[in-house]
């Protein structure tokens, strides 16, 4: 994380996801992310590979 490789995001749920806590980590176009409820279990754990992004349209290149 140090170095920049590995970036993380956290996320706080609001209205039907109140007590929820989502965090993010991306390194090298793959993505683990987990899911914290208020009595701190883990109900959801996802790992993808980020899909590659298309160019925009019209950018020229």
């Amino acid at each position: 994380m140090r170095g920049g490789g590995t970036t993380s995001r956290t996320e706080r749920g609001t209205g039907s996801d109140i007590g929820l806590h989502r965090l993010t980590f991306h390194h090298d176009g793959h993505i683990f992310r987990i899911v914290i409820d208020a009595e701190d279990r883990i109900p959801k754990r996802l790992r993808f590979v980020m899909p590659a992004r298309k160019p925009a349209a019209g950018n020229g290149r």
